[in-house]
């Protein structure tokens, strides 16, 4: 439960428009919060990456940024072997506050394919 503040870096709308109800539910996996105010004044935000297999888990140009098919799994935790995948679906799971950065959320640079045929 919870909001998204604007702020100055964004102009868009947060709440899905073409939603006419005043509320909407998400289910799923929730991460850790992982952006801290390292100043206790909420002047000094940062964010820490968790340890792999995640969208926007660190800047587009570090290495840790990128995900592999090879770390796929099945409803169960363990490892699956992948001939392939044809669409990935990226969805946020976070759902934090970071004060003037404001809402932490995913956000993708682009995808590309090492192995394309």
């Amino acid at each position: 439960m919870g909001y998204k503040t604007k702020n100055a870096f964004h102009s868009q709308s947060y709440y899905p428009l073409w939603i006419g109800d005043a509320s909407y539910s998400f289910t799923g996996t929730k991460l850790m919060n992982n952006y801290f105010d390292q100043s206790g004044t909420g002047d000094y935000w940062t964010g820490k990456s968790y340890d792999f297999g995640y969208a926007d888990n660190a800047p587009n140009n570090d290495e840790a940024s990128n995900i592999d098919i090879s770390w796929a799994v099945d409803r169960n935790g363990k490892y699956v072997k992948l001939p392939g995948i044809d669409f990935v679906k990226v969805y946020t799971g976070v759902t934090q506050e970071a004060g003037w950065v404001g809402e932490v959320s995913t956000e993708v640079g682009g995808a590309y394919d090492l192995h394309m045929n």
